[in-house]
């Protein structure tokens, strides 16, 4: 955008929104710096990985009632066009913990309502999965979260979802996206009082019954739930925190309905807290993230921690390895393996295993996977970065009536699912077997460590790493662009490694939408892959290797990683420098 648009915007901006609005004290301290308004008017929000993701604040490229109301107006626009006039039509809404994702939550509201479109709002923070249950329960047309999942405090988001309770994918996110650009940001909004459209029936708030329901089916997706005589050890230590988020309300409780009543939550985390003041990155991905639980942990000598982050859909854990007394941070495939190992092993013990039984997951996810699918004859369907697409794959089976042979969903950014309930990944889910799976092992003698040491002696010495790098704002979007053109270069070599295979995956590959996504097949098993990420200006790395032992892929995997981040900050360096 040219830097006089950019001036213009800002100054539309401040003659349009309310003068008592935090951000318009925001945007008059930021009058006399260019660089401040450039980054947040240079461009507008789009729909990523999981809908709309931005730090909160004024400007088009930022997070705020008005961005949000924008939003709204235009997804409104296509439901009205898409549905009969005379037809009843009804959105869910919910929200998370963050600063200001009530309020966003009222505003997106206020907007359906005063476009004839019956809203079914929660009157507290709810999990992420409850929303995508809620949409399938309510009969609604659609479904937004007010969240940025696992995001800084600073972050918010806006998460649409279909009818079907999946997060929109590619083609309908066009559609909207294309309607959101045609609404006026100031003048093209309608909007009524959240109050009056309580008492006029327009906006109705959600029964808490159905977060009861929500929980039944849950439950009948755990081991125990479906199956008789499945020998757990239910007096296991479990320490869990929800990091100040949504999980509070939800995780104990299905816990509890499984028989685990020795669960010791993090008290300081209970407290729904935007601010995030015990974990300013509420990752459960990161380290940093488990050191309040951890100390309870060590106290109460747990077997496990479980993390839910403010959304409640992604779930971490530590568990304790006996040997070393010390806890140990599994990552997002390792779990997937432990569980799906797990549900395989249940199954196959019960003898119900289902014909052309199906494994889904992401294309970034551990490849050792798809070894034990091959023990049990399960698919394996790799899909893009994104749980939406997974949720897609779930549908289309519901539409052929071949549920059953969905086993189990996952991507290694935590994000797990084995049941039909959802559309999307679900920490309660996820917690609840977690918990069924260390039980099981200690009722045998063993931990979750130990049997991750198992599978790896069984199916190889798979090690998978991820890596990112985060650049600012202002020039987050043309790094990202050098480095992925440069990996794209016919003449592109790692150091010390020889590449038989490079897939584009922005051609489209298999059958997938087009993503800006590399492929790099290694000699010897290796693999990286090199995206952009969809909701932040990162660039995000997946390694993976194979060894002869523990040790072995460790060495391949250092060696490796090393010599690609050697590349990745040349590449910046020569970025900065031009």
């Amino acid at each position: 955008m040219e830097i006089y648009h950019i001036t213009d915007m800002y100054e539309k901006w401040i003659k349009h929104i309310d003068k008592n609005s935090p951000i318009y004290d925001e945007l008059i301290n930021v009058k006399n710096l260019q660089d401040e308004i450039e980054e947040r008017f240079a461009s507008s929000l789009s729909f990523g990985t999981s809908g709309l993701r931005a730090k909160m604040g004024g400007g088009t490229a930022r997070i705020n009632e008005y961005t949000i109301r924008q939003a709204t107006q235009g997804i409104a626009n296509v439901l009205n066009d898409i549905m009969a006039i005379d037809a009843e039509k009804y959105i869910a809404i919910a929200y998370d913990s963050r600063k200001n994702s009530e309020l966003y939550a009222k505003k997106t509201a206020e907007v359906f309502a005063a476009n004839n479109i019956g809203v079914y709002i929660f009157d507290k923070l709810m999990p992420t999965p409850v929303l995508s249950y809620a949409v399938r329960e309510l009969g609604a047309m659609a479904g937004i979260v007010i969240t940025a999942s696992h995001n800084p405090q600073d972050y918010n988001g806006y998460k649409v979802y279909d009818n079907k309770g999946c997060q929109i994918t590619d083609k309908l996110a066009n559609v909207y996206h294309d309607a959101i650009r045609e609404v006026d940001i100031f003048n093209d909004v309608k909007s009524v009082d959240f109050k009056e459209a309580i008492s006029n029936g327009k906006i109705r708030y959600i029964e808490h019954k159905l977060v009861d329901k929500f929980i039944d089916d849950v439950y009948e997706y755990s081991m125990s739930g479906r199956y008789e005589n499945i020998d757990l050890d239910n007096d296991i230590k479990i320490v869990y925190t929800p990091l100040h988020g949504s999980g509070r309300d939800v995780v104990p409780k299905i816990f509890s309905k499984c028989g685990f009543d020795n669960v010791i939550n993090v008290e300081e985390q209970l407290e729904t807290n935007g601010e995030f003041v015990t974990c300013p990155v509420p990752n459960p991905e990161e380290n940093e993230a488990f050191r309040l639980a951890l100390q309870y942990a060590r106290e109460n000598d747990a077997d496990i921690v479980v993390a839910t982050d403010p959304d409640s859909d992604r779930m971490g854990v530590c568990a304790k390895d006996e040997i070393t007394g010390e806890y140990l941070h599994l990552t997002g495939n390792e779990v997937g393996i432990l569980l799906f190992d797990f549900i395989c092993q249940i199954i196959n013990e019960k003898g119900v295993f289902p014909d052309n039984g199906v494994l889904i997951k992401s294309i970034v996810s551990t490849c050792l996977v798809n070894k034990i699918a091959d023990k049990y004859n399960v698919n394996v369907i790799d899909v893009l970065i994104g749980f939406k697409y997974i949720g897609e794959i779930i549908s289309n089976l519901e539409e052929r009536n071949e549920l059953d042979r969905f086993l189990f969903g996952f991507e290694e950014s935590l994000g797990y699912l084995g049941g039909s309930y959802a559309r999307d990944k679900d920490a309660t889910y996820a917690s609840m077997m977690l918990a069924e799976m260390t039980g099981y092992y200690k009722k045998r003698g063993i931990t979750l460590v130990d049997r991750l040491v198992e599978i790896k002696r069984e199916y190889g010495y798979v090690v998978d790493k991820s890596i990112s790098y985060q650049f600012d704002e202002l020039n987050g979007d043309k790094i990202r662009k050098a480095i992925m053109s440069r990996v794209r270069e016919r003449g592109f070599f790692i150091d010390g490694f020889e590449i038989i295979e490079k897939v584009d995956y922005s051609d489209g590959i298999n059958g997938l939408p087009v993503s800006d996504l590399l492929k790099l097949f290694l000699l010897g098993e290796q693999s990286i892959i090199i995206r952009p990420s969809g909701t932040e200006p990162k660039i995000k790395i997946y390694i993976s290797v194979i060894g002869d032992d523990a040790a072995n892929a460790q060495s391949k995997m250092d060696k490796l990683e090393q010599s690609i981040r050697v590349i990745i900050e040349n590449i910046v360096e020569e970025f900065n420098v031009k």
